[in-house]
């Protein structure tokens, strides 16, 4: 196995090395790293070898395809030429940024908790594909409303 940075891996303790590669068979190969606000997927491995990162680091990591920037609301990747919401400081895919300012399918309906309504309009999806509900729904009403 190889380590993000594309060396093989590179421990110098191989009893620390051993550790590592036991919560990787638990946990899995990659893990979620925040930093200042924006959410990364790293590799486990990396994270350890090379950890912990600064801001700038993730960027220029991220933009060389060793690291992964995670939506700051779904959580999902960001890949390279994904539209992003216009929010300052924080990657946020398009319509994940439209359904945190306008609201779910229900919402936008007026079936929601907030007149008094059970919004079902999300039930069984994860927030990107929620979202990208919600963004449909507004574009096909503002036509044919």
């Amino acid at each position: 196995m190889n380590c993000a940075c594309g060396k093989p891996l590179h421990y110098t303790d191989l009893a620390y090395q051993v550790l590592i590669e036991s919560y990787v068979a638990q946990l899995g190969p990659d893990q979620i790293v925040e930093i200042e606000g924006q959410k990364y997927l790293v590799q486990r491995h990396f994270h350890v070898l090379h950890g912990p990162l600064t801001a700038s680091e993730a960027k220029s990591l991220a933009d060389q395809g060793i690291i992964t920037i995670l939506c700051n609301h779904c959580e999902e990747p960001i890949w390279p030429g994904e539209p992003l919401a216009p929010i300052l400081n924080a990657a946020i895919h398009h319509e994940c940024g439209f359904r945190m300012g306008a609201g779910s399918v229900g919402h936008q309906k007026g079936e929601c908790s907030c007149f008094d309504e059970v919004d079902t309009s999300e039930h069984g999806l994860t927030k990107r594909e929620a979202a990208k509900a919600a963004l449909a729904f507004y574009l096909s009403c503002r036509e044919s409303c």
